[in-house]
Parts: C-alpha cells; sequence; structure tokens
C-alpha cells in the first residue's frame, strides 16, 4: 500500500472513530497522548517509591482491562505480554484483585499483599474473603488476556521469542525462500487487536548493551506489527540526592542507557516534589496537613518528557498507594485550595485513612 493510501485509510479510521484508543484513568494524561494506541512505544521512568509500576500496570493493564470487561460491546482485544522481573505472580495477583476490590467496593475494602496473605498480625474479615473469591472472574478474564511471565524466565532470547510467537499468532506473513516468515510483510488479522508489551524493569537486566538490544527489538516490532511497548526504567540514584540542586527529571537522568528515550514516541517521568527540600510546587502546599500525613508526603508528578505526536512539557499532578495499586490523578491547584464539592475530603478517604 502506498503512502498516501496508508495516509488517507487512516484519515477513513478516525473519520469513523477507530482511532480513539483505550482510555487510561488518568485524564489529562489521556488527553495528551490520545489514550492507549497502538503502535506505539512508552517509556516510563522514576525513582524508587514514586509510583512508575503502580502508573504503568494502573494505566495500561488494570484499568484497560477492566474497562474492557465492563464494555463487552466494545470492538477492541487486548492481550498483554507481562515481563515483571521484580515482584513474585502470586504477589502479582493479590495486587490485582486488591485494585479490583477497592473499585467495586468504592474504597470501602482496602486490601494488600501482606493483609490477603495474612501475614504478621493481619486478619481476613469474612467480608474480605467473600470479595476475594468474587475477584476470581475478574481473575480469569485477566489470565486470558494477559501472559504473566516470571522474572526467572526472562533473557533477550526469550523476549524476542515471544515477540514472534505473537506475530505469528496476530498476524499473517509471507514466507521467504529460507521458509522462514518475514517480518516486513506482516498484516494484522484484527486490526481492532491491541498487542502490549509490559516490561518492569529494563534496569533488572543489569547491563546497558541489553538493554539497548531490548529497545531496538521493540522497535521493529512496533514498526512492523503495530504492536505497544510500556518499558519502566529507573533514574540513576543522582537524580533525587542530596547534593543535587532541586531540578526536575530529565530524560539525561536514566539509569544504564537513555536508548530508551531515543526509541520511544511518549516519555513519561514520575517524580516526588516533597522529597527535594521543596515546600510549594506547582500550586500545591507540600506543608499541607493530609489526614495523618502532609501532602508532600502522598503527592507525586508525572512529566511528559516527550511526545512524537504531541504536546510534552505538560505535568500531572496525582496521588497514588503501591499496596492496592491504585491511582488519581489530582485536581487543578486553584480546586484544591477552595476545597471545592469536598475534594480534600475525598481524597483523604482514598489514601490517607
Amino acid at each position: 500500500m502506498s503512502i498516501k493510501k496508508k495516509f488517507w485509510h487512516q484519515v477513513d479510521n478516525g473519520l469513523k472513530g477507530l482511532n480513539r484508543g483505550i482510555p487510561i484513568p488518568l485524564e489529562k494524561l489521556s488527553n495528551f497522548m490520545s489514550n492507549i494506541q497502538q503502535g506505539t512505544y512508552y517509556l516510563l521512568s522514576g525513582s524508587t517509591g514514586s509510583g512508575k509500576s503502580t502508573i504503568a500496570n494502573e494505566c495500561f493493564m488494570n484499568y484497560p482491562l477492566q474497562w474492557l470487561q465492563l464494555n463487552p460491546d466494545r470492538q477492541e482485544k487486548y492481550h498483554i505480554e507481562y515481563f515483571n522481573l521484580e515482584i513474585q505472580d502470586v504477589d502479582v495477583s493479590a495486587k490485582l484483585r486488591a485494585n479490583w476490590i477497592f473499585r467495586q467496593t468504592k474504597a470501602k475494602l482496602k486490601l494488600h499483599v501482606d493483609k490477603i496473605f495474612q501475614k504478621g498480625n493481619y486478619f481476613l474479615t469474612r467480608e474480605e474473603i467473600e470479595w476475594l473469591k468474587k475477584s476470581d472472574d475478574f481473575m480469569d478474564f485477566m489470565e486470558d488476556n494477559v501472559n504473566f511471565i516470571a522474572g526467572e524466565e526472562v533473557s533477550i532470547a526469550f523476549v524476542y521469542k515471544r515477540l514472534w510467537e505473537c506475530a505469528k499468532k496476530f498476524g499473517r506473513m509471507e514466507v521467504g525462500a529460507d521458509g522462514k516468515p518475514q517480518l516486513h510483510t506482516f498484516e494484522q488479522i484484527d486490526p481492532n487487536q491491541y498487542v502490549v508489551f509490559l516490561f518492569d524493569n529494563v534496569n533488572n537486566l543489569n547491563d546497558k548493551a541489553l538493554i539497548d538490544t531490548l529497545s531496538s527489538y521493540f522497535v521493529k516490532f512496533r514498526k512492523s506489527c503495530n504492536f505497544s511497548f510500556v518499558v519502566i526504567q529507573q533514574y540513576n540514584r543522582a537524580q533525587e540526592g542530596e547534593k543535587r540542586t532541586f531540578m526536575e527529571p530529565q530524560l539525561s537522568d536514566l539509569k544504564e542507557t537513555s536508548r530508551t528515550a531515543d526509541d520511544c514516541n511518549i516519555a513519561l517521568l514520575t517524580y516526588t516534589p516533597g522529597r527535594l527540600g521543596l515546600t510549594e510546587y506547582q500550586g500545591y502546599n507540600l506543608e499541607e496537613p493530609f489526614g495523618n500525613y502532609k501532602l508532600g508526603d502522598l503527592i507525586r508528578f508525572l512529566k511528559i518528557a516527550k511526545n512524537r505526536n504531541g504536546r510534552d512539557n505538560v505535568y500531572v499532578p496525582y496521588l497514588f498507594n503501591g499496596a492496592y495499586g491504585y491511582v488519581k490523578e489530582m485536581p487543578h491547584p486553584d480546586v484544591w485550595r477552595r476545597n471545592e464539592n469536598n475534594v480534600k475530603e475525598q481524597f483523604i478517604k482514598l489514601f490517607a485513612t
């Protein structure tokens, strides 16, 4: 197909509403990056405790799949290859259930891994046990759409193998003279099928060359197969060091390599202003009492540092709780300051009680 035909094909898809993408729970971020799109490489970077894994899981796994389950008439299909190099798969299952229960009970039940498994002095109530049983149907739906891959299985060769297996499963390709499928001839079987590789996190590969090779594979399959990629990467330790004068995180702060920043379509940087000696930031008073905390203890910021098809240098303030994997965008600082519609009490209920 010529470039001209491809162009008008995309315009026609847009007119039919086929390019809307799949929404995420952070509305401002969703607007600026046009929801989740096929054929897009997302980089999400942050320091420990900044919520990068929670953001990635909420925006690209928890919320989209719960949204699709609640909207069974949608044409979109969503498959995830979830490479988790940090957390045991049974703990991932517990976090996903906790997130679902938190939403279903409208924040009444706030479970976390230790409580679900009744470690230490934690005990489950009868109601909590019943809700865990109810979450089985959701987890069945998750496992139908997500391939959970634990850290011990992950190698560059294994990831490359899975890329090819997904290409064969979700597309058609011509066979070359050598009898092998030709990736550049890939054609989607179902144009509404999203295939997302979520990788948490690449620094566990502990080698710049390996990370660079992995990123080059992602670019190759993004271009040929319209797959999407979500790569989580840490900052180097100096980014929030005490001797560094405050500076918002930069793509140059990425640990191990900046190849991922060069290759991605959209780069998202998370950070915690309260850790950097600030008392006010972007219109929010970080010293303000917030339940049993200060606002600065819990508020995080996400910055769109790169956006090939849209605006960058956009800031999204949010609160998160990693225990039950939930994030919520903060209202505008003027709305927050005036406490319109008792918004502060709503957030305290969600995050500070």
